[in-house]
């Protein structure tokens, strides 16, 4: 895979969420932070965050946050479309509402139903020139 400029970044609270899930549930002991492209739909790509095991063609990053280094893993489509994304996490009790969210600074490029040019091709990809 061709190298990447990852640009990770994680919010106060999303880190912080992050290292007390990990220290709180001992079922996740060898397991990483996992970030995946869920599915594509008209305005882009829908994420799934979650723990899991390290896969031999896992993208491992180690993104630096308040809290400390946080290793996340990608297989290689999500890190080739995901590699400049926030991570939040957002709790509102009034509302009932809380996770992680993905920002994806480049998700304009991924809407609508088809891309728009061949670079959005990951060069790996059969569908490459």
């Amino acid at each position: 895979m061709n190298q990447l400029n990852y640009q990770i970044q994680f919010t106060p609270e999303a880190a912080k969420q992050c290292f007390l899930i990990k220290e709180c549930d001992y079922t996740l002991e060898n397991k990483f932070l996992r970030i995946l492209i869920g599915g594509k739909d008209c305005d882009g790509f829908t994420y799934q965050i979650g723990f899991d095991h390290e896969r031999t063609d896992d993208e491992k990053i180690i993104c630096s946050t308040e809290s400390g280094e946080l290793p996340v893993l990608m297989d290689k489509f999500t890190a080739f479309y995901c590699h400049n994304i926030t991570v939040n996490y957002h709790f509102d009790p009034e509302q009932t509402e809380e996770g992680f969210s993905v920002i994806n600074h480049n998700q304009n490029l991924y809407q609508k139903k088809f891309f728009k040019d061949e670079s959005m091709v990951p060069p790996w990809s059969p569908n490459s020139q």
